[in-house]
């Protein structure tokens, strides 16, 4: 069984303080009418996107809402250990995943930050390897 991921009480809901972001799913990529079309193609149903959401209800993240991560402008690892340390142990932050890979990164970049410690990634490409954005050596 996957780690679950924290939990958070609103008024008396159980909530998973990562939410599912909604963009994908929808077709909304913020950047551009052809980058809209590209997910449309690649989700053109709810059983094409099945894989994405199991890979988030895997980790018990299994709460629908619109993203505010700058629509992929900023990488996961900074924009999610920024905001995992820059809020209130009860607050939540919504993620939104295009592929199951990506929702597990996601997922551990997250538990990382909130257990300040460096997330277990492969190492990702670069031209500048010396960053710890970029995973393991």
């Amino acid at each position: 069984m996957k780690r679950q991921f924290p939990r958070t009480q609103v008024e008396n809901v159980s909530l998973s303080r990562m939410l599912i972001g909604t963009n994908w799913l929808l077709g909304w990529s913020h950047t551009s009418a052809s980058a809209d079309e590209m997910i449309k193609r690649r989700y053109d149903s709810a059983e094409a996107f099945k894989p994405v959401l199991e890979a988030y209800l895997r980790h018990g993240v299994d709460s629908m809402t619109i993203k505010a991560m700058a629509a992929g402008r900023c990488s996961p690892y900074v924009g999610l250990t920024f905001s995992w340390n820059a809020i209130r142990a009860q607050d939540m932050v919504t993620v939104g995943a295009f592929t199951p890979d990506e929702a597990e990164e996601d997922i551990e970049i997250s538990l990382a930050a909130i257990e300040h410690r460096f997330p277990d990634l492969e190492k990702r490409g670069s031209p500048n390897q010396e960053q710890a954005a970029f995973g393991k050596g």
